[in-house]
């Protein structure tokens, strides 16, 4: 009886403890991308090199996107895996003129339909120098799966300097990812919201990927490796602008 009456009088303690009660959820998303992209004058547009199907990803679960606020350590990243038979198309072009360290693209240029993951790092811009309710720059990580043959491979836009700072990249491979010449940015375009409590519009960020590198002026550089292989192999850099819209599915302030 008195046994009972602990483990009872315990697991009342537990539930009314506040850790539990105030688990902490990474917020879902959903994401759009678009078959072209606005150039920085806001008006003239270029076709996508990386685009979407016409439809929206990660509008149910468990394939939703996310946006990492949990944990020790959280990043604040927006991260999408694409789910069974969801694709992006890449269209590569020819790599830049002297960008190839080891080895270029195979079948470059060339148009690619591959699945894999997505990563806009710092959307929320926490700890940013700038105010994050206005647009700043960030970096953005594809990685695409079976991209040739079965090696996956990764593209990134990492510039060295971005307003966001990126809090879970390993600062020693930046420079690898800015070379032979600097990989651009992404400029992140957060949207009016409305989260009081008659408020229904959710935050929305514009993620746009036609920003020049410098000082070469190549538009939206990436940096290709193939990271099926070890140690990782340079596969060239490439002029590859895009446009996303990620939109969170609830409401919560930031």
């Amino acid at each position: 009886m008195f046994r009972t009456f602990l483990a009872t009088a315990g697991l009342l303690l537990l539930a009314g403890s506040p850790a539990l009660a105030q688990k902490c959820a990474d917020y879902n998303t959903r994401w759009f991308f678009y078959p072209s992209a606005t150039m920085p004058d806001g008006v003239t547009t270029v076709p996508s090199a990386i685009s979407g199907d016409g439809n929206w990803y990660g509008t149910s679960g468990p394939t939703y996107g996310s946006i990492h606020i949990c944990g020790s350590n959280p990043s604040y990243d927006s991260t999408i895996v694409l789910p069974t038979k969801r694709y992006l198309t890449y269209s590569f072009p020819a790599p830049i003129p002297g960008s190839v360290i080891n080895q270029s693209l195979p079948g470059a240029p060339g148009v690619f339909v591959r699945s894999g993951f997505v990563n806009v790092r710092n959307i929320l811009c926490h700890n940013c120098s700038v105010d994050r309710t206005q647009p700043f720059t960030s970096r953005i990580s594809y990685q695409i799966n079976n991209l040739v043959g079965r090696d996956t491979y990764r593209l990134r836009f990492m510039q060295q300097i971005v307003d966001a700072p990126d809090l879970h990249t390993d600062p020693s491979a930046v420079p690898g990812e800015n070379m032979p010449y600097a990989s651009s940015a992404v400029l992140v375009i957060p949207q009016p919201y409305n989260c009081t409590s008659s408020g229904t519009v959710k935050p929305a960020w514009v993620v746009r990927g036609t920003m020049p590198n410098s000082p070469e002026g190549f538009l939206q550089v990436g940096t290709l490796y193939n990271i099926g292989v070890s140690p990782a192999v340079h596969a060239g850099q490439y002029s590859m602008p895009f446009e996303i819209r990620i939109e969170a599915l609830s409401c919560f302030s930031w």
